[in-house]
């Protein structure tokens, strides 16, 4: 009991720095929201008017905790651009988020799975140290870069997939699916990395248990010993 609230103080804690912190980057950058809605032809009247409207002419501490007020009560308040309820825009958003991470998952772990049992099966060798160097300088690529490469690769040269847009599901799965594989590879070519660290590392030791050994012993194939005893294995005791 006294683990759950230690943690569950921690997450508050968290949370509230965390927006705290957002808030604040929000209000100290450059730039003035009520400039952007009031447009070219507002006066500096109608400016002072839509920043007194929207609480901006108060302190940042009493917003900040006005803010929050609303939100504990499930008001996140209004978009100043396109004046959607917050909440609303979020959860009309939220599938479509739902599916790239399931996708982007997926391929992660299809990178991540076969390359990581080879990484384990034969660890520092030539192929291994290649292997692994090549993941880290994959995973040093920043997303926006590797989303630009794969684009001109797969959009602009070979032209196999959609370089912008989304197909809902509605109007066919493959379709749908395709619209994902560019965004989901995207961020997939940089997450499998750590998947792949995580499962070589748990495999190399996981080889060296005796159930594996006897396994070994009895002169089973190596791809039948990774796959059916030392994979499963693992996934089990996770």
């Amino acid at each position: 009991m006294k683990s759950i609230r230690n943690k569950l103080l921690r997450f508050i804690f968290v949370v509230l720095t965390v927006t705290a912190l957002t808030f604040l980057m929000m209000t100290i950058l450059p730039g003035d929201v009520a400039y952007t809605i009031g447009g070219a032809e507002a006066s500096l009247e109608d400016i002072q008017a839509i920043r007194k409207d929207l609480g901006l002419d108060r302190n940042i501490v009493i917003r900040y905790f006005v803010w929050l007020g609303h939100v504990v009560q499930g008001d996140f308040g209004k978009s100043y651009i396109t004046h959607e309820p917050v909440l609303e825009a979020i959860i009309n958003r939220l599938p479509v988020t739902i599916e790239l991470m399931f996708l982007t998952q997926f391929l992660a772990l299809l990178f991540a799975i076969p390359i990581g049992i080879f990484g384990a099966y034969k660890p520092h060798s030539v192929s291994d140290k290649v292997l692994s160097s090549t993941a880290f300088a994959t995973m040093s690529v920043p997303v926006f870069v590797m989303a630009l490469l794969l684009i001109y690769l797969f959009a602009l040269k070979l032209r196999w997939l959609p370089a912008t847009g989304y197909i809902p599901l509605s109007e066919g799965l493959w379709p749908n699916i395709r619209s994902f594989i560019l965004p989901a590879m995207s961020i997939a070519m940089v997450e499998w990395v750590s998947l792949m660290r995580v499962l070589r590392n748990d495999m190399i030791a996981t080889l060296q248990e005796d159930y594996i050994l006897m396994a070994r012993s009895k002169g089973l194939p190596a791809s039948h010993i990774l796959i059916r005893h030392a994979l499963r294995g693992l996934l089990y005791l996770r």
